[in-house]
């Protein structure tokens, strides 16, 4: 009897040892359930971000239709300043055909003759030699005329269509010398002007639609990782909780074995006694 007591007092500690361990094994378990409940809501408000964010993207998509619409109206009156501004035939012209005109109009009127008929003016050769040195020195003074500040113009006007797309590769100096010449030098200077503020606003509003169409492609890339790294971790958190609560089961059922294994013992014991 008293062997027999001995050994079921020693069965009775190491089921309270066992039962001592599963309580700690519990307590581990239920923890580890608690961090991966944190980690699932965590989940859930990056998700809320991410959707935070999704709607900022048709504001952004808005900003960039209307960016695109302000560039397409500066173009537009670009355009309409180019056809409205009046231009002479000599301006028309260009500054090199200009002067030559000017210089060369006096032509000798045709004489009529006695019987009616027309003569064709006749030049020597003298007069033909001035005539062609006469229009080269007037192409020459017309280059001369181009001074120092319509250089600078010229170089401005260069500086700021080189940053448009439509003339990335830049403009040579006889297009930009056109450009200025169609809306005058010197009375159209208001013109000028104007075009000059519109190119620089056509180009910031370039750069500006490029900018918001850049960071938007960037947000949407961003959410669409984002999202998948979160739905990846979404589901390898829940499958962790899944088998955290089946060990927690299992382990709430072998305690209340051993609860049951306990009182029988000790109704052994009051038995022996």
């Amino acid at each position: 009897m008293e062997r027999e007591l001995r050994r079921s007092e020693e069965a009775l500690l190491t089921l309270e040892e066992s039962n001592r361990r599963l309580e700690r094994e519990q307590l581990d378990t239920r923890q580890r359930v608690g961090k991966a409940r944190q980690a699932v809501l965590r989940s859930f408000q990056k998700v809320k971000e991410l959707e935070s964010q999704a709607k900022e993207v048709p504001s952004l998509q808005r900003s960039v239709l209307q960016l695109q619409c302000q560039l397409r109206y500066y173009r537009s009156e670009v355009i309409k300043l180019q056809f409205l501004q009046p231009i002479t035939p000599e301006v028309r012209a260009g500054p090199g055909s200009e002067v030559r005109q000017v210089h060369c109009s006096p032509e000798p009127q045709e004489r009529g003759s006695p019987t009616g008929q027309t003569e064709i003016p006749v030049y020597s050769d003298d007069e033909q030699l001035l005539r062609s040195v006469e229009g080269q020195a007037a192409s020459d003074e017309e280059d001369e005329k181009w001074t120092e500040d319509q250089q600078s113009r010229v170089a401005e006007v260069k500086k700021v269509l080189a940053r448009l797309c439509c003339c990335g590769n830049g403009c040579d100096d006889q297009t930009v010398r056109k450009l200025l010449w169609q809306f005058g030098s010197g009375q159209s200077e208001e013109s000028s002007v104007a075009i000059l503020e519109l190119v620089e606003k056509v180009a910031r509003l370039t750069q500006q639609l490029e900018w918001r169409e850049t960071q938007a492609s960037q947000m949407a890339t961003d959410m669409e990782q984002l999202k998948g790294s979160l739905v990846c971790e979404l589901q390898r958190k829940v499958v962790e909780s899944e088998q955290l609560q089946t060990e927690l089961q299992m382990l709430e059922t072998e305690r209340v074995r051993l609860s049951l294994i306990e009182e029988k013992l000790l109704d052994v014991l009051l038995l022996l006694q």
